[in-house]
């Protein structure tokens, strides 16, 4: 009886221990493309060049690999951060590459430089890391047409207030290219925050400058339902239990 007893723990204490382990381990996160967004269907289109006050681009459009757990804002803003003060905000370039990108109307070299907010909330309580904010840049003339040499500017970005990825500078190649910041920052169950913003090089020619093809990257975790904690603990007191009753 006694040995029967035993085997019965035994079953009983695999059993609970594997439900124990299945409850216990979250799916593993994986590194992903949180959103990305190509501003294509963004509103104004045309957009609108030298408009004082319009400042916001609507009607983004959003991919992702996981966005039943992502909401990115469908708008986005930018502020001019010093100098020109007389011209904030002078609204979105037009034009063939305008249209299609979030270009400002600030001439960062001359006059002033701009940031540009974006938001996405993290739904069905996760949180996450971010790992990567990427995009392509575009050098543009004060008419919204393409720069035909290449200019330099400092960019960062920030996270939730916290600078990611360090300063880096665009190629005076054609004044086009990408830039890839990496890091890792905690994102939170909410609403996060990333800022884009040039910073003055130097005493170059005057430019102004787009970005396309904005892409977030980094991974998301489930937080564990309280329901789960409580098996949890009960699974591992009912096994205690039994212990000590054979």
């Amino acid at each position: 009886m006694i040995r029967f007893k035993s085997i019965m723990i035994k079953k009983l204490t695999y059993k609970l221990l594997t439900l124990i382990a299945a409850l216990a381990i979250a799916p593993a996160a994986k590194a992903a493309m949180i959103a990305a967004t190509d501003f294509d269907a963004a509103l104004p289109n045309p957009r609108t060049s030298d408009t004082l006050g319009v400042d916001m681009l609507t009607n983004i459009v959003w991919t992702g690999e996981d966005l039943v757990n992502v909401s990115p804002g469908n708008s986005a803003s930018y502020a001019v951060l010093d100098g020109d003060a007389g011209s904030t905000t002078r609204g979105f370039h037009a034009g063939t590459w305008g249209n299609q990108g979030f270009a400002p109307d600030v001439n960062v070299q001359n006059y002033a430089d701009w940031a540009a907010t974006f938001t996405f909330d993290l739904l069905n309580s996760y949180t996450g890391t971010l790992s990567g904010v990427s995009f392509d840049y575009q050098g543009l003339t004060n008419s919204g047409g393409l720069q035909g040499s290449g200019r330099l500017i400092d960019m960062n970005v920030t996270v939730n207030g916290t600078a990611f990825g360090g300063t880096l500078t665009t190629s005076d190649v054609l004044g086009a290219g990408s830039l890839s910041f990496t890091g890792s920052e905690a994102l939170t169950s909410g609403t996060n925050t990333i800022k884009i913003s040039t910073d003055f090089y130097a005493n170059t020619a005057g430019w102004n400058l787009g970005i396309d093809n904005l892409q977030f990257d980094g991974t998301l975790t489930a937080i564990p339902e309280s329901s789960t904690s409580v098996i949890l603990i009960g699974g591992l007191g009912f096994l205690l239990l039994l212990r000590r009753g054979s």
